[in-house]
């Protein structure tokens, strides 16, 4: 029983599969800003546009990676950044994500079992930085 992936091309390579895709968005919103008309009375309008670039490739059996960014064109930087590693380690799941811009920097990482009775064997770690002022509970 040949498998496609095992078959080997005609100069000697073994078949590989990487999927991929990419997604490619811009925006364009027109909508009240925060300046206030008195001489009118009301928000004077204002146009916010965005340019968004995300994709994702499998890199062998288990392994996915994915990032996504946005560049905001008013302000003229980018204003996120996301970065995400997953490996599917056949009953357990591993992933990790890192946001290395913004005033929202974080990672986290989790090891995990599949099953969801086992779904407390887990182990998660992260910056504990979701918000600016940062505020412990305990």
């Amino acid at each position: 029983m040949n498998n496609k992936k095992d078959e080997k091309v005609d100069d000697g390579y073994v078949w590989t599969d990487f999927p991929w895709s990419i997604t490619l968005n811009y925006s364009l919103a027109y909508t009240s800003g925060n300046v206030f008309d008195y001489e009118k009375m009301y928000y004077k309008m204002v146009f916010t546009n965005n340019l968004s670039l995300s994709g994702t490739l499998g890199l062998g059996k288990g392994w996915k990676v994915s990032a996504s960014m946005s560049y905001d064109f008013d302000h003229m930087r980018v204003s996120s950044c996301i970065i995400n590693i997953s490996r599917d380690l056949h009953c357990w799941n591993m992933s990790a994500s890192i946001n290395p811009i913004g005033p929202y920097k974080s990672y986290t990482f989790h090891i995990g079992v599949n099953a969801s009775i086992l779904s407390d064997l887990k182990y998660d770690k992260n910056s504990n930085q979701s918000t600016n002022g940062r505020v412990d509970w305990w």
